[in-house]
């Protein structure tokens, strides 16, 4: 539900690659998505992914 709500605002998502939200934030597009139980902290993957 956040992830819709932060959508709704124009607002890029950050989230786990899990469950519903595969179907919810478009890569790239709407937000970011990172895979879960790797090493890499969510925080690490925001800033590789730069604009």
């Amino acid at each position: 539900m956040v992830a819709i709500e932060a959508m709704a605002c124009a607002l890029p998502v950050v989230a786990a690659a899990h469950g519903g939200l595969l179907d919810i934030v478009a890569p790239q597009q709407t937000g970011l998505l990172f895979q879960p139980r790797k090493r890499a902290r969510p925080g690490r993957f925001i800033v590789n992914s730069g604009s």
